[in-house]
């Protein structure tokens, strides 16, 4: 947010570097009220260097990924073909092009559901804002993603940072914080649950009602 006299390449390192080797120093220096855009313009260019740095491994798997696409097609009786002839590299160029151009959507309704929950448990006093700012800025980690088994514990660090960022910009308590990530997590569990016994009663019911 200091760009203007940082520069913009210095001022992501710096941010990078605070938010996510020195947090217990950069959070409390995080007004809930500031910018929405430079912390938006923060996590989407982290978020694409993420992406960027990923498609040495997308490429080594995209011939995979593509016959199993072709494979689900002719299952479904649609024309294969259509993913030979984009080829793995177009395929590939799709994705990520995807990936870039969806991600702030994708992060807009996660952020919207976490603040929903931490309105629930009474940590979301500073408002929609603070709850965007505190996801936005925790996603230094997310550019390693690409990096296998590194990548999980990147995520995991992350959302560690969501929750640190959470207690710091919305005065609440830690146990709150996590609550606001954790609920819709369980939330959601909790609908797989029900939809594969839902599911499972259906198959039974069927098999059940076959001929012996």
């Amino acid at each position: 947010e200091d760009r203007a006299s940082l520069g913009l390449v210095q001022g992501v390192v710096q941010t990078w570097k605070r938010s996510v080797l020195k947090p217990q120093e950069f959070w409390p220096t995080v007004r809930p009220e500031g910018s929405l855009g430079s912390a938006l313009g923060y996590g989407w260019l982290l978020s694409a260097l993420g992406v960027i740095l990923s498609i040495p491994m997308m490429a080594l798997q995209m011939p995979q990924l593509m016959a199993q696409m072709q494979e689900m097609q002719a299952q479904m009786g649609g024309d294969a073909g259509i993913f030979e002839s984009m080829g793995s590299i177009g395929l590939m160029v799709i994705g990520v092009l995807a990936m870039l151009v969806l991600w702030p959507v994708g992060a807009i309704i996660s952020i919207a559901v976490v603040h929903a929950a931490a309105l629930l448990v009474g940590a979301g006093n500073k408002g929609f804002n603070a709850t965007a700012r505190a996801f936005f800025y925790a996603q230094g980690p997310n550019v390693l993603s690409a990096i296998p088994l590194v990548g999980t514990l990147a995520s995991i660090y992350s959302l560690t940072l969501f929750g640190w960022g959470l207690k710091e910009l919305h005065g609440t308590t830690s146990g709150k914080a996590a609550a606001a990530i954790l609920l819709p997590v369980l939330v959601v569990c909790c609908c797989l649950c029900v939809g594969l016994i839902g599911m499972a009663g259906a198959i039974g019911t069927a098999m059940g009602g076959l001929p012996k």
